[in-house]
């Protein structure tokens, strides 16, 4: 009994060691993929920074010039102004002024019409 107990429990023994070595092997194995995966975001992290940055100082430098764009047009816009008021402005016109007088003016009579010979109505348009 006790041979088959010492086998038992060296049979235990060897299946306790086995699974350590394998639960060993696998948190290594996962650490390396973790090490990995650290890596690349480290990577990833570092490209994505310096294009940010690109961008950033492109738009910085597009900003730069729309503000010296808009800068030049407001002082053309002031300039203009200015130009503009220091003309005098065109003089009013004046209203005409009614006829003194309280009679119209003349007008001819309109001609009466003349009747059509042979007694011919006129034609309807």
């Amino acid at each position: 009994m006790d041979d088959s107990f010492d086998e038992m429990r060296r049979a235990v023994e060897r299946a306790r060691r086995e699974m350590l070595e394998s639960m060993q092997e696998a948190r290594a194995a996962l650490e390396r993929a973790r090490d990995d995966f650290q890596a690349e975001m480290a990577q990833a992290r570092n490209q994505l920074q310096a294009e940010m940055a690109r961008v950033r100082d492109e738009l910085q430098a597009q900003m730069h010039k729309m503000r010296r764009r808009a800068e030049a047009a407001r002082e053309r816009a002031q300039a203009e102004r200015a130009a503009r008021s220091a003309k005098p402005g065109p003089k009013p016109k004046r209203r005409p002024r009614k006829g003194r007088g309280g009679e119209p003016a003349p007008v001819a009579p309109r001609p009466k019409p003349m009747p059509m010979q042979g007694g011919a109505e006129a034609p309807v348009e």
